[in-house]
């Protein structure tokens, strides 16, 4: 959906991944206040959903702005410590079940780190950083970026 996000226009898939995020945060927040399973599971998947935003628009947003010839480095990289992180939180959250804690305060802990990152991107963003770059945001052919980026090489026609 171009209204929304636009793969040509960066800046719309940095707001994505903050709508994501804040999506994360309320669904881990409503996760620790519910009464039942059933809409602990609602908001499971809310929660996943807001982390499959953030996911999907990151990616592209490297994909998109990263140079060819590291290209592959980078989404390596950022695949590992995704699978880094998602493996860190786990082992915390389990440890920290066996030390007693409810699944209320780990929920809140887990709504503490989206709302940390939230407000991190959030201002990053409004101060025109990352992806909302002036250069990026004004151009909407992205002739700004650097010489062999992604974008350039996924949306270029092939020279022979």
């Amino acid at each position: 959906n171009t209204f929304i996000v636009d793969g040509r226009k960066p800046h719309t898939m940095q707001l994505a991944c903050i709508a994501g995020l804040a999506l994360v945060m309320v669904a881990w927040l409503a996760v620790a206040n519910v009464p039942t399973f059933e809409l602990v599971c609602v908001f499971g998947c809310l929660r996943c959903m807001g982390g499959s935003i953030v996911w999907l628009n990151s990616t592209l947003l490297l994909q998109n702005l990263s140079n060819v010839e590291i290209l592959g480095r980078v989404l390596a990289f950022e695949h590992s410590l995704a699978s880094l992180l998602e493996g860190f939180s786990a082992f915390v959250a389990g440890r920290l079940e066996d030390k007693g804690h409810g699944k209320e305060e780990i929920s809140f802990l887990c709504a503490g780190a989206a709302g940390s990152l939230l407000i991190f991107w959030s201002t990053y963003h409004l101060f025109g950083h990352g992806a909302a770059k002036k250069q990026i945001v004004d151009d909407d052919n992205h002739q700004n970026l650097r010489e062999g980026s992604s974008f350039d090489f996924v949306h270029s026609p092939v020279e022979v």
